[in-house]
């Protein structure tokens, strides 16, 4: 059969993220607050999200890096699920401007 680019080729399976694990959700939902609360352009991402490389670039080339934060949380399922609760939105990038949600790379 013809494989183009993963045409014709079974759908893979994705195993889920794990459970995530008790943790203090107010504590973890205090430091997501202070970083959006603090930092005047901030970008929460995950280290293999390509949507989240194309904002990071943007801003880059836009203001500079020393204009705006970062903040990676591909191995901090706690602070993914409190950004979840104070956006509305469980992707990433998940970018906030002067404290206020904006949205993400769409």
């Amino acid at each position: 059969p013809l494989n183009i680019a993963g045409l014709g080729a079974p759908a893979k399976r994705v195993a889920p993220p794990p459970p995530i694990e008790e943790y203090d959700i107010m504590a973890v939902r205090a430091v997501v607050q202070k970083y959006i609360d603090t930092e005047s352009v901030l970008m929460f991402r995950t280290s293999t999200c390509r949507f989240c490389d194309r904002v990071n670039q943007l801003f880059t080339e836009k203001v500079g890096t020393d204009q705006f934060r970062t903040v990676d949380i591909s191995d901090r399922p706690d602070m993914r699920a409190e950004l979840a609760v104070i956006s509305g939105r469980t992707s990433v990038p998940a970018v906030f401007i002067k404290g206020e949600f904006v949205g993400g790379a769409n």
